[in-house]
């Protein structure tokens, strides 16, 4: 470590213990005493200080899983410092001003003694009060809500120390819900990220697989966060409200109206199950590969230029579903698309991760005394595309984590958000019904005027982010991280892939690590 900048100040100050005599020659040449307001013993203290450019401190840590967390301890005895070429600031009032220039100067002689006396200092007892508290576990990040993530298990491996530096740490811990963990078996060992290069290297790269991000969807199911009700007084946006009004499907659903005319429903929605991931390529035109379509097929560009560029941020979760597109399109254009639909989806598509799940909608009327009773039930089978992906601090969201489970609002996560693919579009299905006559019916124009809550509900769970494991009190620095997705292969799960530099932030760390921090010394004071 280096420090740099340090005006050190000794405790003890300086203090000069001296007595002092003035002496002249008399006229026959002879030394005498002399009269002097100095004369005598004198005692003197003054403060002292000493700048130091630059303060190289050089320590030995312990890198090891132990308990459920890589504890990163400093190794006692291993320190020294070297404190370079520090300038001392002689008090003023100093007899050593005084003194002749030349040999007889003293600044040279206690620059040089006070680095002797800075190395020759007891570092390990400092740097082991002030860093052990610091350096404390990797793991802290792991906690959103109800939902914990134990970053560490104790079966886990011992970090790796490869030849040409830095260290490698491969952990599949735990995820739990109260009490509950993450029933799905972990998936075989993704492969070490590389020890980050460049000039300067990042800091930290991340591989997270696609366990983990199943696992967060699960903890939040469990935790019961996947639901909400809808009301005319909640409904998003309020010029939705005739959804909750029986007099709307007068026409769709005629008993329903007919036995409850002009009443108004609320809409219990809630995850059947938990939400599933899978790590595919998406497809998608945008601003970043158009120039790269645009050159592969320049032959033909004028004639289908527009039509593709109409596609632009359109997202397609599936091959399938992207080829059907281009199907349709082609049929309008004079040039056929198919032979260059390879080079198409070789521009468009992307790694991305797709979100499955299925939403159970109960529709109640609100009866006279505003009691509720349930009438219809149906499911909606939707498809989620992730985006938008980026390092931030995990945020209160509208099912109030912060306020129901005291989220900490310093839990460093990877947030996101959700897109709808064209080609997955929401398909409700008929469930059950307790009035007479209703058996079916197109309940997807009902869904229409409840989506806008239910994604709500799940950008929620983006805004909350997946944490990441990192020593306490070192933060990211999310301007310069970078998130990217890889997808899934025939011999490999998918995983997010995240390189980032972080900062030493004390005073995100607990309190109780805060407190022990500021009752012991640190290098500074040392």
């Amino acid at each position: 470590m280096t420090v740099n900048g340090l005006n050190v100040a000794y405790p003890n100050g300086w203090e000069e213990i001296y007595d002092y005599q003035a002496w002249t020659w008399n006229r026959g040449g002879m030394k005498v005493k002399a009269y002097s307001d100095q004369n005598g013993h004198h005692d003197n203290k003054y403060n002292y200080s000493v700048a130091i450019s630059g303060l190289a401190v050089q320590a030995i840590f312990q890198l090891v899983a132990s308990s459920g967390a890589y504890e990163l301890t400093y190794v006692p005895g291993s320190a020294s410092a070297h404190a370079g070429s520090p300038q001392p600031s002689i008090p003023g009032g100093s007899i050593l001003n005084q003194q002749e220039s030349g040999a007889c100067g003293y600044s040279s002689h206690i620059a040089s003694a006070t680095v002797q006396s800075i190395g020759n200092m007891s570092w390990s007892s400092a740097l082991s009060s002030a860093l052990n508290p610091v350096f404390a576990s990797i793991g802290e990040s792991g906690q959103l809500g109800p939902v914990t993530f134990d970053f560490l298990d104790p079966s886990d491996t011992q970090p790796v120390f490869p030849s040409g530096g830095g260290i490698q740490l491969g952990a599949k811990g735990l995820v739990s819900v109260n009490g509950s963990t993450y029933p799905a078996p972990p998936p075989a060992d993704l492969q070490f990220p590389p020890i980050p290069t460049g000039n300067p290297a990042p800091h930290v790269r991340y591989f997270v697989q696609d366990y983990e991000v199943n696992a967060l969807f699960w903890g939040f199911y469990k935790a019961g966060a996947l639901q909400t009700q809808v009301t005319k007084d909640n409904i998003e946006p309020q010029a939705d409200q005739t959804a909750l009004y029986t007099d709307t499907y007068a026409s769709a659903i005629p008993p329903l109206d007919s036995n409850y005319p002009a009443t108004w429903m609320t809409a219990d929605l809630s995850a059947k199950g938990a939400p599933t991931t899978a790590f595919r390529t998406i497809y998608q035109i945008n601003d970043q590969n158009l120039p790269s379509l645009q050159k592969a097929l320049s032959d033909i560009w004028t004639e289908v230029g527009a039509a593709l560029t109409r596609l632009k941020d359109v997202t397609y979760s599936s091959q399938d579903g992207f080829e059907k597109e281009l199907k349709i399109i082609s049929k309008r254009l004079p040039v056929s698309l198919e032979p260059y639909e390879a080079t198409i989806e070789q521009c468009a598509g992307m790694p991305g991760v797709v979100v499955t799940h299925t939403t159970r909608c109960t529709l109640n009327v609100v009866n006279a005394d505003g009691s509720t009773t349930p009438v219809i039930t149906f499911d909606v089978a939707q498809t989620f595309v992730m985006q938008g992906l980026k390092l931030g601090v995990a945020a209160a969201s509208s099912w109030s984590p912060a306020r129901r489970y005291n989220l900490p609002v310093h839990t460093q996560s990877v947030l996101f958000t959700f897109i709808q693919p064209l080609d997955g579009l929401p398909q409700a299905s008929f469930v059950s019904s307790s009035i007479d006559g209703i058996d079916g019916g197109d309940f997807g124009t009902v869904w229409d005027g409840l989506y806008n809550n239910w994604q709500i509900v799940f950008n929620d769970i983006g805004k909350a982010g997946l944490p990441l494991p990192r020593i306490p009190g070192f933060d990211f620095l999310f301007q310069q991280a970078q998130v990217g997705v890889n997808a899934a292969t025939s011999t490999a799960d998918g995983y997010l892939s995240i390189t980032a530099n972080v900062s030493y932030a004390p005073e995100k760390l607990t309190p109780t690590v805060r407190q022990l921090i500021g009752d012991r010394a640190t290098v500074r004071r040392a």
